[in-house]
């Protein structure tokens, strides 16, 4: 038994009466439990004599973890509870989540008015109105708060505003014509004492292009200066809601969120599902997430606006199937209470999650690529205090570098990357490519893997870029983008063979060094960022350097000595810029080949 957070063992679906049950012994019932305790007070006030009772109370405690109760149902009362406590603590404690109080200037153009004074009214009507409309004699700056809600449509039919229901929308929307999601979200926001709710359907008028055009375009906007997101995570459309009876609906068969008490003393033990994947999802803040066991109930993680919705919100809030989760620019927070605060080195890992998610999604013009993600960089700078440099961070640039293009046998080679067509786009930012195919995207191979180790000689020196999001040079610049680096690099020669077996791609390095008194001839085959024989073949006898980054450790339970990798940013001399470099591309050299012994210590300014 180790000390953790919570001990989490795999049991087969219990019983009500704590037996189990044999008609689910399959794989695919297998629940994940946990085991935990719940905070007592008593244990603090114990009397002379009582020692033992204390040690034994504190032996459980760092064995199995301290949680809350989880209720089956949820109700707005609870909800709203734990809801004020996490926002109370996000704005008393976490300088990074620190959101002024919104003016009227700042509104979306339509809100839906559901009453200050509505809280105790929970089907009470509501309607929409224009933000020019509010007027309030007391002007005090909360009554300027929002809520919005992000859900999904689904097959059902949405209440929507269309020109021609617009005129009644803003007389009065009845209690029974709002889906259930609506409904829930309503008696939230009215028990946290906000008046205005944004929901696109019902604010935005459907039917008519340029308001949807005028509207889309201020999303962000919407979000960014909204209290708090309310997100139905778990409804497949309208009709799903937010409230109500908690299950783990995954698996073939349903699990009834339930605790069931397995020792009894001065701490009592409790067991119930694990709710681990739940926090795997939101702590990597995936929208998607295909290997999670909770994918096929969450449909509105893989909407493509809730990309920007839930990174802009200063505040989301998740009903998931299971349990409430916030998340916030700082903290994630959840109704078990066993997610923990971010440190740094978990925000660059959600920024590469972030990074290789959002290369995947398709845009009309491809200079946007790196524009599109400004407010979220701001928001991470912010937070990191960390110099930005195109699309990597100066505090993490070793692993940034590193980034690959994903690809799949299945897509066509020659289509997936090629480089942007502007003269003076620097080669070492991922955002240097333009993508294409059936999720084409980045990988950055250095983030998935626990045992990276960084070359003690590589270091990052200096950059010609302002290293700050939110500047005018945050776009890739025509003028300037240099990376200045020091690090050990090994030569090589680049060869291309257009029916060769050892890359797909045709492409290999071809090594010369001396090794215990021989010299050993060595051919690798290595990932070229630009796909495509044209651009393959021009490479061929190109002598480049592969400059060392990092160590690997490849995983493999036959060996009792898993091999050593040593993964390099692949360098070409630059045409456009004498002296200096320009990636073409990552190659793994294995440790054990002697190739990296020979490794000179060198200044590398890479364009």
């Amino acid at each position: 038994m180790q000390p953790a957070c919570a001990l989490e063992v795999e049991v087969i679906e219990l019983r009500e009466g704590g037996h189990f049950d044999d008609e689910v012994k399959g794989q695919r019932n297998r629940v994940r439990v946990q085991c935990y305790a719940l905070p007592n007070p008593q244990l603090k006030s114990l009397k002379p004599g009582e020692e033992d009772v204390m040690k034994h109370g504190q032996e459980l405690y760092a064995a199995f973890g301290v949680a809350k109760e989880v209720p089956t149902e949820l109700s707005v009362q609870q909800s709203s509870f734990a809801i004020q406590e996490w926002i109370a603590n996000c704005q008393n404690n976490h300088r990074s989540c620190s959101v002024s109080e919104p003016k009227l200037s700042n509104f979306p153009s339509r809100v839906l008015d559901i009453g200050f004074d509505a809280a105790d009214q929970k089907d009470a009507d509501v309607l929409l109105i224009a933000s020019r409309d509010i007027i309030h004699t007391n002007h005090a700056d909360h009554l300027y708060r929002y809520a919005t809600l992000s859900h999904c449509w689904g097959k059902a039919h949405v209440i929507r505003t269309t020109k021609d229901t617009l005129a009644q929308r803003l007389l009065r929307i009845k209690w029974e014509e709002l889906p259930k999601t609506f409904q829930d979200a309503i008696k939230i926001v009215r028990a946290l004492k906000i008046r205005y709710l944004w929901i696109d359907s019902l604010c935005i008028i459907q039917d008519d292009a340029l308001d949807w055009k005028y509207e889309s375009a201020l999303m962000g906007t919407v979000y960014s200066n909204g209290y708090i997101n309310l997100a139905a995570t778990g409804a497949f459309d309208s009709r799903g809601g937010c409230l109500g009876s908690r299950k783990l609906n995954h698996l073939s068969r349903t699990v009834d969120i339930r605790t069931f008490q397995v020792l009894e003393g001065p701490v009592a033990i409790f067991v119930r599902p694990s709710f681990e994947s739940i926090h795997y999802r939101y702590s990597t803040r995936r929208t998607s997430h295909p290997e999670l066991p909770d994918s096929k109930i969450v449909p509105l993680l893989s909407r493509a606006w809730v990309f920007q919705e839930r990174h802009l919100a200063p505040r989301t809030l998740h009903f998931h199937p299971s349990e409430m989760v916030m998340e916030c620019k700082t903290t994630l927070s959840c109704e078990c209470t066993n997610m923990e605060s971010l440190d740094a080195q978990k925000l660059f890992e959600y920024w590469f999650e972030i990074v290789e998610e959002y290369s995947k999604l398709l845009l009309t013009q491809e200079s946007d690529r790196l524009p599109a993600l400004i407010g979220i960089a701001a928001t991470f700078q912010r937070r990191l205090g960390a110099g930005y440099l195109a699309g990597l961070w100066q505090a993490d640039i070793g692993r940034g570098l590193l980034w690959d293009v994903k690809r799949y046998e299945s897509a066509d080679s020659g289509n997936i990357a090629r480089r942007k067509r502007r003269t003076h786009v620097p080669s070492w930012p991922w955002a240097s490519l333009h993508l294409s195919g059936h999720e084409a995207g980045v990988i950055f191979t250095a983030f998935h893997d626990d045992t990276f180790r960084l070359d003690r000689r590589f270091r990052y020196l200096d950059t010609d870029m302002t290293p700050k999001a939110a500047d005018s040079s945050f776009a890739l610049p025509d003028d300037a983008g240099t990376l200045f680096t020091e690090g050990a690099a090994v030569s090589a020669i680049a060869s291309y063979h257009s029916a060769i077996d050892i890359d797909a791609e045709g492409i290999v390095v071809v090594f010369d060094c001396d090794v215990d008194d021989m010299v050993v001839v060595s051919t690798i085959g290595m990932n070229f960022d630009v796909t495509g024989s044209k651009s393959l073949g021009s490479i061929d006898g190109t002598a480049i350097s592969c400059l060392l980054i990092r160590a690997i450790s490849e995983d493999d339970f036959e060996l009792e000595f898993p091999p050593l990798y040593i993964c390099t940013l692949v360098l070409q001399p630059s045409k456009r810029a004498p002296g200096s470099y320009e990636r073409i591309g990552v190659l793994d050299i294995r440790g054990d080949l002697g190739i990296c012994q020979g490794a000179e210590v060198g200044k590398f300014s890479i364009v």
